[in-house]
């Protein structure tokens, strides 16, 4: 067994925000791309991912352990989402489980402001995307989402050495999602 993903990219799911999350995506992994020396970056979305028929919590699990890295794209409905907070949470352990030091394996895309984040999400350095969120389609077609792309491009880099520097897999990487109802915002993550 090995890697199947680069990335994993975990989000709310929202269906007027939803566009928005798969172009974000879709740029992420064309910058990836590049920024891998153009090997074909893998990034797994389960809106993508998961098929008809598919067990759709045998996938997430599936993923969270044969993915890389974590993209995720932060707001405070994310940290409300007990599925969200299970993709983090496997990635937090993973990182303890390897003693990273200071790095880590989750990248997060700020999408809101961070008020209502729990004190350990603060803690971890963010790419700020705030100003060029939108809940249009059309949104795509304007100057902003060219600044954006910039953006995107620039955190590709920065996801790329994560996956360069990722841990040798391992099968018995944690991958459970979470039962219980989501923490509220300010229970820290610590105690996971």
């Amino acid at each position: 067994m090995s890697y199947e993903y680069d990335v994993f990219f975990s989000y709310k799911h929202s269906p007027r925000s939803l566009h928005w999350h798969c172009e974000v995506k879709d740029c992420l992994e064309e910058w990836l791309t590049h920024a891998l020396g153009g090997k074909s970056s893998r990034i797994f979305m389960d809106k993508e991912s998961i098929t008809t028929g598919d067990r759709w919590r045998d996938s997430l699990r599936h993923a969270l352990k044969h993915s890389k890295c974590l993209v995720a794209i932060w707001s405070p409905a994310y940290f409300q989402s007990r599925y969200c907070l299970s993709e983090w949470e496997a990635f937090r352990k993973r990182e303890a489980l390897c003693d990273l030091g200071v790095k880590g394996l989750v990248a997060p895309i700020q999408y809101h402001d961070f008020e209502f984040f729990p004190q350990d999400a603060k803690q971890i350095q963010m790419t700020d995307f705030r100003e060029h969120t939108s809940l249009l389609p059309a949104y795509w077609d304007t100057r902003d989402a060219v600044v954006l792309g910039e953006k995107i491009r620039v955190f590709a880099e920065s996801v790329a050495r994560i996956i360069n520097s990722a841990p040798p897999f391992d099968p018995s990487w944690p991958a459970e999602l979470l039962d219980h109802k989501p923490l509220q915002p300010s229970i820290e993550l610590a105690k996971l």
